[in-house]
Parts: C-alpha cells; structure tokens; sequence
C-alpha cells in the first residue's frame, strides 16, 4: 500500500484537519492499515485520527481515502460520533483490563498466603535443630 497524493483543507470551526488521500493498492486496504501508513505520513498518533472512508473503483487499483486529523484524541471523541463497533470494542477493553487486573490480584493474594504459610512453617521449626550433616561438622 502506498499512498500517492494528500489534499489537506482545515476546518477551523471544528479544529481539525480534512483531508483526501490518493491510495495505491492491490487489494482493498483496510481501515486499520490505512490508519497506520496515513499516521506515518502525517506525523499524527493513530488515536487522532478518524477514517471517513475508503472509495475504490472497479478494476483499478487506486483509493480514495478521506479523514479527519484532530490535533488530540479528546478532541476526535467530543465531535466524532463513535460506531458501535467501536463502542464494543472499547467494553470489550474494559472488561479484560478488569479481569487482568482482578487476576493479578488473585495471583498476589495466593503469593502472600504462601509467603506467610512459609514463614509459619520457619517459626514453627525450632531453630537449634541441626541436620545430622551439621552436628557431623562440630
């Protein structure tokens, strides 16, 4: 994928860059790879950036593409109205952070029991008991 040529027009009322990209590819890029290869060519985080679309015609191999650069991704969320795709797909984060975070604090608690198991287990061992490879030694 390569993309040719970028029209930029900004659009001072809602703070943000417009533009129109002339895409080269042999199959139909997709949203996620256009993405990229515009944020490496705009010098913008890929969070900043809404894909509008992607327009091919039959037969050939170019694509128009068009976006929305904001200057933050706070900006995008206020005046971009989210898909449901993407509003999935954020719970869908959300929830695994969650259950990471609640494993983590599983693993931990498990760890603590253990250290303290072992530490009961130390102090319940006399410390003037010797092995007989000790008591050898002396």
């Amino acid at each position: 994928m390569e993309i040719k040529e970028i029209t930029e027009k900004k659009n001072l009322v809602f703070e943000r860059r417009e533009i129109e990209a002339t895409v080269v590819s042999d199959s139909s890029p997709s949203n996620k790879e256009t993405l990229t290869e515009l944020a490496k060519k705009l010098s913008t985080p890929e969070d900043s950036i809404k894909i509008k679309g992607i327009h091919g015609e039959f037969g050939t191999t170019t694509f128009k593409v068009t976006a929305n650069v904001y200057k933050s991704k706070e900006d995008k969320d206020k005046i971009e109205k989210k898909t449901k795709k993407e509003i999935e797909a954020e719970k869908k984060a959300i929830e695994e952070a969650k259950k990471a975070a609640q494993e983590a604090k599983k693993k931990a608690e498990e760890e603590k029991k253990a250290a303290e198991e072992a530490e009961k287990q130390a102090a319940e061992k006399p410390a003037e008991e010797k092995t007989p490879e000790e008591n050898k030694s002396e």
